[in-house]
């Protein structure tokens, strides 16, 4: 009596599902858990990064097409400075968790150079733990001010009128990406570069 993935609707959900989980167990054995893992995370971050690159390409697009068209006086699109607005933020919140991956932050490297090198590694465990905890906190304080303005029904009132927490979930997304990439540094000794 074998199992078929055509018995109803939701069973095929079912089936690729766990097909899924099995074939991820058998690719940890064979590829090894923090090699899954980093690539798993990178392939991630690189998406966060590029949408963030579309996210700042496409304020560059719309703001010259905002001067063109209003210099030529074809007409006024009342809500570009907003959109701009929005979309800087959340470009730049969708790339902070890439650039934190990619090692593309500042670092103040004088300390880890007066260091030896055990305790230049100590110090940077200190920084990660520090970082967890920073966007540890400031995650959750986030979910909290999400369910607030999503009970509260609280909306932006400008030219574009919506629910304030859409702009706040980007903030969620990178705090929480980012206490992942201090929590892999910390856990998987092989994850860091």
């Amino acid at each position: 009596m074998g199992f078929s993935p055509h018995a109803s609707l939701s069973l095929p959900l079912i089936y690729f599902k766990l097909e899924l989980l099995f074939g991820m167990t058998i690719m940890i054995e064979k590829v090894g858990g923090v090699t899954l893992i980093k690539n798993s995370m990178s392939w991630a971050m690189r998406c966060f990064g590029a949408a963030s690159a579309v996210g700042f390409a496409a304020i560059a697009i719309v703001v010259c097409a905002d001067v063109v068209i209003r210099n030529l006086a074809l007409a006024r699109i009342s809500w570009v400075s907003e959109f701009t607005e929005y979309l800087m933020m959340v470009s730049t919140f969708l790339g902070a968790p890439w650039l934190l991956h990619a090692h593309g932050h500042v670092q103040v490297d004088i300390l880890p150079r007066a260091f030896s090198q055990v305790n230049a590694r100590r110090l940077t465990v200190v920084a990660n733990i520090s970082g967890m905890a920073i966007t540890g906190i400031l995650f959750w304080r986030a979910c909290l001010v999400i369910f607030d303005t999503w009970q509260l029904g609280s909306l932006v009132f400008k030219n574009l009128i919506f629910p304030e927490w859409y702009l706040l979930v980007p903030i969620l997304i990178c705090l929480g990406m980012c206490f992942l990439e201090f929590t892999l540094r910390l856990a998987l000794k092989d994850y860091a570069q």
